[in-house]
C-alpha cells in the first residue's frame, strides 16, 4: 500500500493537487483502506461508543452526588478543564534573569 499510494510519491501527489479528481482519489489504495477503516467504524463501533459515553456521563454525574452526600461538608474545587479562567490582580513590570531566546 505505501508504495502504491499517491500520498508518499511526491510527484504523484503534486500532480494530483494540480488536478485533483475524485477517480484517482478513490482508486488510491490508502484512502481506500481509511475510508473502509471509517465506514467500518461508524456502521459498528461508533454507536457502542456513543452508549458507553452516555452511561458513562450519567454514572459520572451520579458518582459526584453520591460523593457530595457522603462528605457534605467537604472542600470543593472546580474542575478547570474546559472552563473559562479569570485572574485578577495588578500587572507590575517584570525583568526576566536571563534574556528572552527563542529558538527554531
Amino acid at each position: 500500500m505505501f508504495n502504491n499510494t499517491i500520498i508518499f510519491n511526491d510527484a504523484k501527489w503534486k500532480t494530483f493537487i494540480s488536478q485533483p479528481d475524485a477517480v484517482t482519489l478513490q482508486e488510491d489504495p490508502a484512502y481506500a483502506y481509511a475510508s473502509a477503516f471509517v465506514k467500518n467504524y461508524s456502521a459498528k463501533y461508533a454507536p457502542f461508543y456513543g452508549q458507553f459515553m452516555a452511561q458513562n456521563n450519567e454514572l459520572g454525574r451520579l458518582y459526584l452526588k453520591g460523593e457530595a452526600l457522603r462528605t457534605p461538608n467537604a472542600n470543593r474545587y472546580p474542575d478547570a478543564n474546559f472552563t473559562m479562567r479569570l485572574s485578577y490582580g495588578q500587572v507590575k513590570p517584570y525583568s526576566p534573569a536571563m534574556p528572552w531566546l527563542t529558538t527554531t
